[in-house]
């Protein structure tokens, strides 16, 4: 089924940006649903109304808390940036051909500095730096039902992570021992949304 949209990406972008600022777990995901609601009418947003938005965030705090403890960010490194990438490697994706993937990164360059270049070239890799959320695999499921779902998957995809990080803020300061970094998220080929800083 082809997907219907309404809207421009300029529309997207900014509905993106608003992540930017504080909001709850709870209204953030009302949010993401109401927007694909009201300009991708013919998606069913039923993986999004039955996605427990508090176990993500939780899954996420398990995950990240082993690279930024295990493998932490030297004091040069100025902002951690969430990065999202279409992976179809084996071990990542499990028994479907493509997923998208987060990665953790760090950057001795700070948005306020370069705003657009910031996270290009990362200085911070760690090893354990690739996660697959749980409800990842059933939103790529519901995914696959459609054509032309590149605004969709933008919208889902960073719309969650975003509004994790931006609700993780605290947990992550204390992950890195009270050490304030500039956040950010964004898929590989697109925008870089800048988060604020922890």
């Amino acid at each position: 089924m082809e997907l219907q949209e309404n809207l421009d990406w300029e529309e997207i972008e900014s509905f993106l940006s608003h992540f930017n600022h504080t909001m709850n777990l709870s209204d953030g995901k009302n949010s993401i649903i109401d927007f694909l609601t009201v300009n991708f009418p013919n998606f069913d947003t039923k993986v999004l109304l039955d996605l427990n938005i508090n176990d993500l965030k939780n899954e996420f705090l398990e995950w990240v808390a082993v690279p930024l403890k295990t493998e932490k960010p030297e004091s040069s490194i100025q902002s951690i940036y969430f990065g999202l990438f279409i992976s179809s490697d084996k071990e990542l994706v499990d028994d479907l051909d493509e997923m998208k993937i987060i990665y953790l990164a760090g950057s001795s360059i700070s948005p306020i500095v370069d705003p657009d270049d910031w996270a290009v070239e990362p200085d911070y890799l760690p090893k354990t730096r690739y996660f697959v959320p749980n409800v990842f695999k059933a939103i790529e499921l519901e995914l696959n039902k459609y054509k032309n779902t590149a605004d969709v998957e933008q919208i889902i995809y960073n719309g969650l992570i975003n509004l994790v990080i931006i609700n993780s803020k605290q947990e992550l300061k204390n992950l890195l021992d009270d050490e304030s970094r500039y956040i950010g998220s964004g898929f590989d080929e697109g925008p870089v949304y800048f988060l604020g800083k922890m």
